[in-house]
């Protein structure tokens, strides 16, 4: 699938490429500020265990295309995704809010 941005407010990205942010994640907080993405790269599969908050998650492979869009509530673990190189964590209906499908 080819997707676009169509709004011109563009998300703030926070990347969680080492040991301790990917441990840490979304632990602890309450919510994500909204307009606030999670990256994990790499990363084929998640899970929300011990998170407070539903979050949507978007599965890019290593040519930013969307393999998958999932919504998991706490304690939760999302589908594998084998060819996944990251993983998008948002809040729930943020992605739909800045990306539409190309025809």
């Amino acid at each position: 699938m080819a997707f676009c941005m169509i709004t011109s407010m563009e998300p703030r990205i926070i990347v969680a490429n080492t040991f301790w942010k990917r441990m840490i994640g979304l632990l602890g907080k309450r919510s994500l500020p909204t307009n606030t993405w999670l990256a994990f790269t790499p990363c084929k599969q998640v899970h929300t265990f011990f998170m407070c908050f539903t979050i949507d998650v978007v599965f890019l492979d290593k040519e930013n295309n969307v393999l998958g869009i999932e919504t998991l509530e706490p304690w939760s673990v999302s589908s594998y995704y084998p060819t996944a190189n990251a993983a998008m964590e948002m809040n729930v209906g943020e992605y739909t809010k800045h990306i539409r499908q190309k025809n």
